[in-house]
């Protein structure tokens, strides 16, 4: 499985599934409730967007039909927004799997990366 490390099953994939399942579900249906989103955290990242006409999906990790898939560690609530829509900054503290040294901002807008600032060590990230 790609980016999984061995850690994780201490951690991320360490919690109690129905709990998880429910909440994510509980998540996708309210983000489903809304035709934008706006997204703002304590490390000063803002940025919204249109989903107008898309569905959140939950990525619970319970899987229970032939053919189904999903992300381990799960808990994750999904969606493209609408393109263009997007507006602000994201602050990037994590990569995929580990914490960054410092952080990466990404200044959007109508939905394109207008500029991307961070340490040298990131530059091809």
């Amino acid at each position: 499985m790609p980016l999984f490390e061995k850690r994780m099953l201490k951690g991320a994939m360490n919690v109690d599934w129905g709990k998880m399942a429910e909440r994510t579900e509980k998540i996708a249906q309210t983000i489903n409730k809304a035709d934008s989103v706006e997204i703002r955290t304590p490390n000063g990242t803002n940025i919204s967007f249109s989903k107008r006409g898309r569905k959140a999906k939950a990525d619970t990790g319970i899987i229970t039909k032939k053919g189904a898939y999903s992300n381990l560690p799960a808990g994750e609530v999904y969606f493209a927004p609408v393109e263009g829509t997007a507006n602000g900054k994201l602050i990037l503290e994590w990569a995929p799997t580990w914490e960054l040294k410092s952080p990466i901002t990404i200044t959007v807008k109508n939905g394109v990366a207008v500029d991307v600032r961070g340490k040298e060590e990131y530059a091809g990230f």
